[in-house]
């Protein structure tokens, strides 16, 4: 937990110094990213020093992502709508908070459950080295993964996006702007 809170910290201290050179969206972006990566990593590793400092990684990834998200919210929704959206937004975040932290030991312990009848002892053994399977692990794999994934389909929608308004934006072959249409008789 403090390599995650320092994490966090350094992570938005960092945002704050860089956030005039780099775009916003893509630092979110890339952020959620980067928290699905590190928490795989984390859950990966075997000695306390690599996952130690794997989530202060994942915490400067979810800090940023946090704070970058929030401030581009801020930015693209119109006055009208902000309250209603930030609402709803704060809503989802502790409904999602709530079903983790009900289904999280129930998904876990189902993976304990698996490797203990698939696997001798939930261990695998290559070799002379041996890699603990606990359904923790797993689950944290899981949930790694469901982030990377969510940070790529994100960053794919703001792209789809963005091409969407760029074509909207100019002319397109058989339209005319409204300069060359005019209004004589």
């Amino acid at each position: 937990m403090t390599a995650l809170g320092f994490g966090a910290a350094g992570g938005v201290v960092t945002l704050l110094w860089v956030q005039k050179r780099l775009p916003r969206v893509t630092v979110f972006t890339y952020a959620v990213m980067g928290v699905g990566a590190f928490l795989v990593l984390a859950a990966t590793s075997s000695t306390l020093t690599l996952a130690a400092t794997m989530a202060v990684c994942v915490g400067a990834c979810a800090g940023t992502s946090y704070v970058t998200g929030f401030t581009v919210l801020q930015e693209t929704v119109s006055d009208e709508l902000r309250g209603r959206i930030f609402a709803t937004l704060y809503t989802v975040i502790r409904l999602c908070l709530l079903i983790s932290l009900t289904v999280s030991p129930l998904w876990a312990d189902f993976w304990d459950w698996v490797t203990e009848h698939l696997l001798a002892h939930q261990a695998v053994h290559v070799g002379s080295y041996t890699y603990v399977l606990p359904g923790v692990r797993i689950a944290l794999w899981g949930g790694g993964i469901i982030t990377f994934v969510g940070g790529v389909v994100s960053w794919r929608s703001i792209r789809k996006a963005r091409r969407d308004d760029d074509t909207t934006a100019q002319p397109t072959l058989f339209e005319q702007p409204d300069v060359a249409q005019g209004t004589g008789g």
